[in-house]
């Protein structure tokens, strides 16, 4: 019985889902996928030609219009919900390339942050990817900036950060 209430479960929750999920979950899966694959078996020096012109380590944060930033919520909604459902690992660094994809299809403005932070009293190295777009954390949470030192920022090729 239990097999059939999880069932049950999960399709209640598929109808809970917004229009846009639906549409681009099956898309969004096999990226996941691929980009796992893609960081298992690729140098990160060749995957970074993917991710947008090097910004260096000043965080910036580009600005959207309305449409933009609502559709930028729609897919970090979409990139959540993918990750959850993945019988591999989806951690930050596959949802923030899925992340960066789906901007880069509907031509938002992003910039796509790796940070590093020491844990514990072993200091052990941590490592962590995020993506934002204007006020919204498409992938890998809102508290990034506070935790994570920023050792590099990618930015989509179509806007230019000004330094103040």
């Amino acid at each position: 019985m239990k097999p059939l209430r999880n069932a049950a479960r999960k399709l209640r929750s598929v109808f809970r889902l917004t229009p846009f999920v639906l549409v681009w979950f099956p898309f969004a899966w096999v990226l996941m996928g691929l980009s796992r694959v893609a960081i298992i078996t690729v140098t990160f020096r060749s995957l970074s030609r993917f991710f947008g012109t090097l910004h260096g380590v000043d965080p910036v944060v580009p600005m959207l219009s309305k449409n933009q930033e609502r559709r930028a919520f729609q897919i970090a909604k979409l990139v959540s919900t993918t990750a959850r459902n993945t019988p591999w690992e989806s951690n930050c660094f596959p949802q923030a390339l899925v992340a960066r994809m789906m901007l880069g299809i509907y031509r938002i403005p992003y910039a796509l942050y790796f940070g590093v932070k020491r844990e514990g009293t072993s200091r052990e190295l941590l490592a962590h990817a995020w993506v934002c777009s204007g006020i919204c954390a498409v992938s890998g949470g809102d508290d990034s900036f506070d935790e994570y030192t920023v050792v590099g920022c990618y930015g989509a090729q179509s806007w230019r950060a000004v330094t103040p």
